[in-house]
């Protein structure tokens, strides 16, 4: 299997000094195998603002021992060979059929065999509290636990791989998550789903039963919604303006609204283009996009072909575009 982030190498060695002193920076320690002959290591990978995304391959076995000093929570995404993951008491296996999500901030340690390779998800655990408290509506007191073992072959855990490995392939070829914007955008998806959709000790605050939302609260978010769409818009401003909790409110979009709020979002960002592409106010499609907060063009261009039903450039007439529409 090919190495993948190849265009973001971060330190492809052959040799174990070199490779400790690399890590010792980054606080963890590594010691390889018996095999040193077939010793390789590699690290590609997208530092973000909140999230580090990377791959990790190795040639032989090895067992690298993580002490974050940000309070990092780990997803462990293996891809090929069989790994083995330990904090505390637990020990787990890690392979392709399950993955695993260590403490956020607890030291671990991950001991693959040769010839394994994995994706690697490093969230903030500042980030992932702060967005925790804005589903809640109220801060975290209990550091946040997660349910260890995350099945890929099925649930959230196989969505998030799945995810990835697409954003991962986008990233072989474009850089559009060193774009702040489009970068918080994939963590609020991360943390979002991970809080919502695998166990953790917040479940069940998280899944109580909300009051139901008045009109005059769905009003604020709508409203805010409709006067922002040509700035970025999260989750946490919505639930700043409507004045209700995250949780309630990404319910109340889908009993209203029947989608989420950051669906909504971008529904009616696509709704704005269409109307300026067919009034052309914009000399090309590209503008029209850009214009309305949507800066990725090929995603752009599926997105509005498989909500309207055509392509931008058959709204916006025979004009020349810079979009492609494949």
């Amino acid at each position: 299997m090919r190495p993948l982030l190849e265009r973001l190498r971060i330190l492809c060695s052959r040799d174990i000094e070199e490779t400790r002193a690399f890590l010792h920076a980054r606080s963890i320690t590594m010691d390889p195998g018996p095999d040193r002959a077939a010793f390789e290591v590699r690290y590609n990978g997208l530092y973000m603002p909140t999230v580090w995304l990377g791959y990790m391959g190795y040639g032989s076995a090895v067992t690298s021992r993580y002490s974050p000093v940000r309070g990092d929570c780990w997803i462990q995404l293996p891809l090929h060979g069989s790994f083995e993951s330990s904090f505390g008491r637990q020990r787990l296996p890690c392979n392709p059929r399950v993955g695993v999500i260590t403490p956020a901030g607890a030291p671990h340690e991950m001991r693959c065999a040769g010839n394994a390779a994995r994706l690697g998800l490093a969230i903030d655990g500042q980030a992932l509290m702060a967005h925790l408290a804005t589903l809640l509506d109220e801060a975290p007191v209990a550091p946040l636990r997660f349910e260890a073992a995350l099945s890929l072959e099925h649930g959230f855990g196989r969505s998030l791989a799945r995810i990835v490995r697409c954003v991962v392939n986008e990233l072989e070829t474009c850089d559009d998550l060193r774009d702040p914007t489009l970068a918080k955008r994939f963590a609020d998806f991360v943390m979002t789903g991970l809080l919502l959709s695998h166990a953790h000790n917040y479940g069940h605050a998280l899944g109580r039963h909300e009051r139901r939302i008045a009109p005059r609260d769905v009003r604020r978010a709508l409203d805010y919604i409709h006067d922002n769409l040509r700035s970025p818009i999260t989750l946490a401003d919505l639930v700043r303006e409507s004045g209700v909790a995250g949780r309630t409110l990404l319910k109340h979009f889908r009993d209203f609204k029947g989608v989420s709020p950051m669906r909504y979002v971008r529904n009616a960002r696509l709704q704005r283009v269409r109307e300026d592409l067919r009034a052309a106010r914009f000399a090309a499609v590209a503008d029209a996009a850009a214009h309305w907060q949507f800066a990725h063009a090929g995603r752009f261009s599926v997105e509005y072909r498989r909500h309207f039903g055509e392509s931008p450039s058959q709204t916006f007439g025979n004009k020349q575009m810079t979009f492609s529409d494949a």
